[in-house]
């Protein structure tokens, strides 16, 4: 089957004016981009699609002299200028080229063509991942692929570069990866600038023959045995044009209002200390004046503020919205027990159901307590270990809580007497020594080790199991605090997942989908110290949390949605890991954590500040309808579509920043909003 392949010429390049018709080896560059073309078993027209101003007469008379075909159209609105090429010529499939691009491979055409020919498929390139040189970009699409995106595109940088919105709408397109074998992608061969076309015509000098031809295999020999040729034009910036366009997009996206989320932040502050229950939900967490401030309802994973801006959320509450916002079954559960009571002067039924789920599936469990929140569980279990141990010292690694025995480790001690201060002790994660170092420092005095176990950095091979056995051996218990891993990593928590038991674990957030319950968990023999302790609440068997997390629990496991998560959670980390290497934003950006719950790091690369570059990140992915905290923690309602349109915002932020960082300019000077801060500072 032979395709018609369209070109889009101009004379008008800003950066190399004329630079189709320039000479290599005495032809000019179009004429060997148009001979190269011509060796491709499935092209067979080649229409040359320019503008209608004078200047580019010479690329008509170049068509009529060669045999290509003509169109002449808009000279901004390329995708239009394209389309109406398609149907003056009516092309049923389409592959593109572009004329900037010498050094085409006819090999590498048509193994893009074959792909796409191969079905089930509306576009087909070797672009998406780039394992190619840049400047051997093939693209082929239908024409109903390109009507529906020429009908539909409205950003500049969709309109100028023809396929965009293409690639950035996947659940409306079948969309093809072809990659090569070589892995040549850090390549630039197009012709952008002067640099750029003396490395071409170096490469000609070394290789061009009349009437021979040389490819992608022949170049990568050539610049092995003569690297320096590549330095020719190795400042050269990549995708520049793209990138502007983008950067225009980001000057056409108009600024959501805030207005009365700053008025309800002015009437939180005179009457709530801090403005908000929890400091990584308050104003300080988000730039102000360029991020909500109060939300006004949600569901799926849409959260709405007060001003009636709609964001795809991924801080889900800070981890508890699993299935997501409004579930319909976990609301049936909660107006269905509504209707039976929220709480007895007896103990209720669902106390012991709830405990059963957890027993039989937390492997450490084998009795439950319940609770209201993380730090009821966490705080439980160090007065059981106490209990048991008779000692007075912990030892904690991660976040537990808000109250005295861990708060007080933190720069936010203030109010914690000194002598609990001293009882706990931190530890960094995966390094058994230090922990060794800690427990012969306080022999026969620690209770118990308090560890997550696992955030976003996995522990090392042997690490989990080394900290149980020196803990034990020590005659101290060990927790595992799983109110983040619980229900999300695995069903059986983060101890299931990694198969070791530790003595006690405390669970909450993802076990409720959003109500608040948290549970203690453990050996039978240490849970009934419970018995002899104080632990009591009022709230602490509220029955519409409980039926909240039956209801929770139950659809978690018939319906494999942890399964899922890591599934979508792996596709969203994949695509921020290529983008952050595709803008080249490694020491800036950097993406930690399992698919289920990942966090993007601003790292301090470059001399930018992080917290800068989060404050940015927040102010452009905002505007663009994503709710930005720096951690992605992974619902039921985060569709395929919806990690794509997330994937496309990111893309269009993460270009804005790359190209402050190629300008070297100072990003603060683009923030419109306030700094974020941290909730913990460094003492």
């Amino acid at each position: 089957m032979k395709l018609t392949a369209i070109v889009q010429a101009r004379m008008g390049s800003t950066r190399l004016p004329g630079k189709t018709l320039l000479p290599i080896e005495g032809r000019s560059m179009l004429w060997h981009v148009v001979t190269r073309m011509r060796r491709s078993a499935h092209i067979g027209q080649i229409v040359l699609a320019t503008t209608r101003k004078d200047e580019d007469d010479v690329l008509a008379e170049f068509a009529d002299t060669y045999g290509l075909g003509l169109y002449r159209g808009e000279e901004n609105d390329v995708l239009d200028r394209f389309y109406q090429a398609a149907v003056a010529h009516r092309i049923d499939h389409i592959v593109r080229v572009t004329p900037d691009c010498p050094l085409h491979d006819p090999k590498v055409i048509d193994a893009v063509v074959s792909e796409y020919l191969r079905g089930d498929c509306d576009y087909a390139s070797n672009t998406l991942t780039y394992t190619y040189p840049e400047g051997l970009d093939v693209e082929v699409f239908s024409f109903g692929a390109l009507e529906r995106a020429w009908k539909e595109a409205r950003k500049s940088s969709e309109r100028e570069h023809v396929t965009p919105y293409m690639r950035n709408h996947p659940e409306a397109f079948r969309i093809r990866d072809v990659r090569g074998q070589y892995q040549c992608g850090v390549f630039h061969w197009s012709v952008d600038e002067p640099a750029d076309m003396d490395f071409v015509r170096a490469v000609y000098r070394h290789l061009y023959q009349e009437g021979g031809f040389f490819g992608l295999e022949e170049v990568l020999a050539l610049l092995k045995d003569h690297p320096d040729l590549a330095s020719f034009n190795a400042s050269v910036e990549i995708n520049a044009g793209y990138r502007k366009s983008l950067s225009e997009d980001a000057s056409a996206t108009a600024s959501p209002s805030f207005k009365r989320s700053l008025e309800c932040l002015e009437r939180a502050e005179r009457v709530i200390p801090g403005a908000s229950q929890t400091f990584s939900k308050g104003w300080t967490q988000f730039s102000r004046g360029v991020n909500p401030v109060f939300a006004e309802e949600a569901d799926g994973c849409m959260l709405t503020d007060v001003d009636g801006n709609r964001y795809i959320d991924y801080s889900m509450a800070l981890c508890p919205v699993i299935l997501g916002y409004n579930h319909p079954v976990v609301n049936e559960a909660i107006t269905s027990q509504l209707r039976k009571g929220i709480i007895f002067s007896l103990p209720y039924l669902l106390e012991i159901e709830l405990a059963e789920e957890l027993v039989r599936l937390v492997p450490c469990a084998e009795m439950v307590r319940f609770g209201k929140n993380g730090s009821d569980a966490t705080s439980a279990t160090v007065r059981v270990a106490r209990a048991c141990t008779g000692r007075d010292h912990i030892v904690a690694c991660g976040y537990h809580g808000w109250q005295d025995w861990y708060i007080g480790t933190t720069t936010r001690f203030l109010g914690v007497p000194q002598s609990v201060r001293a009882l706990t002790h931190t530890m960094p994660y995966n390094d058994l020594p230090a922990l060794e170092r800690l427990l012969e420092s306080h022999r026969g005095e620690v209770a118990a080790v308090v560890l997550e176990p696992v955030g976003v950095v996995p522990p090392a091979p042997g690490y989990l199991e080394g900290v149980r056995d020196l803990v034990h051996r020590h005659g101290a218990l060990l927790v595992f605090d799983e109110i983040i891993t619980g229900f999300r990593m695995h069903l059986g928590g983060a101890q299931a997942y990694f198969g070791v038991l530790p003595d006690l674990a405390a669970f909450g957030k993802a076990m409720g989908n959003g109500m608040p319950i948290a549970a203690v968990v453990g050996r039978r023999d240490v849970m009934t110290v419970f018995n002899d302790i104080f632990y009591s609440a009022t709230f602490g068997g509220e029955t519409l949390s409980l039926a909240a997390s039956m209801a929770t629990i139950r659809y978690l496991e018939k319906h494999n949605v942890i399964d899922i998560l890591w599934c979508r959670g792996a596709k969203l980390k994949e695509g921020v890991e290529r983008l952050v290497q595709e803008f080249e934003l490694q020491d800036i950006l950097q993406i930690q954590g399992y698919p289920v719950r990942t966090v993007v790091n601003c790292l301090d690369g470059r001399g930018f500040d992080p917290w800068v570059v989060k404050s940015y990140l927040q102010q452009e992915s905002a505007r663009r309808g994503v709710l930005f905290s720096g951690s992605h923690n992974m619902s039921l309602a985060h569709t395929e579509e919806i990690i794509e349109r997330t994937l496309q915002v990111y893309r269009e932020v993460f270009a804005l920043l790359a190209e402050t960082v190629i300008r070297r300019e100072a990003l603060r000077a683009r923030l419109q909003g306030a700094i974020v801060q941290p909730v913990f500072r460094k003492a």
